[in-house]
Parts: C-alpha cells; structure tokens; sequence
C-alpha cells in the first residue's frame, strides 16, 4: 500500500533540494565573491541538503559540488576579466 503522506513529504523534500541548488547557483553566479565565500556558499548548501536527506553527503559531493565549483570557478574568472578591463 501507498503511504500517501510519505510520497508528500518526499516530494516537499525534493522541491526544496530544487530550490536551495537554483539559490545557491544563482548565489554563485551574481555579485562580487572571493572564493572564500564561495566556499562558504557551498558548504552552508550542503549542511542544509543533508537536514533534508541526512544519508546523501556522497551523492552532494557527487553532483552537486561538482557544479557549484564550476559555476564559482567561472564567475571568479569573469570578475577577474572584467576587473581588468576595468
């Protein structure tokens, strides 16, 4: 049988882990940051996706860190370009 509860709460769950990975990418991607605050930025991600889903620090550092470095490493380098242009 299906706990229609659980399937709900489930699905709270995963719309949340949506909105915090768009915030923390978009926290990453706008306004000036060092990459201290990035890192910051994607610690404090990871310490609240694990109080959704305590068991899932692999798959966070699996597919989630990986993207949000990128998206770090790549505004650090735009910031850098357009600080030289000046």
């Amino acid at each position: 049988m299906v706990d229609h509860e659980a399937v709900q709460r489930e699905e709270e769950q995963m719309q949340l882990l949506k909105w915090l990975a768009d915030a923390t990418a978009w926290r990453l991607t706008v306004g000036p940051m060092t990459r201290a605050e990035g890192a910051r930025t994607i610690e404090t991600a990871r310490a609240r996706v694990l109080t959704l889903f305590p068991d899932k620090a692999h798959v966070f550092d699996l597919v989630l860190r990986p993207r949000f470095e990128r998206l770090l490493r790549e505004h650090l380098e735009e910031e850098c370009w357009r600080r030289l242009r000046g």
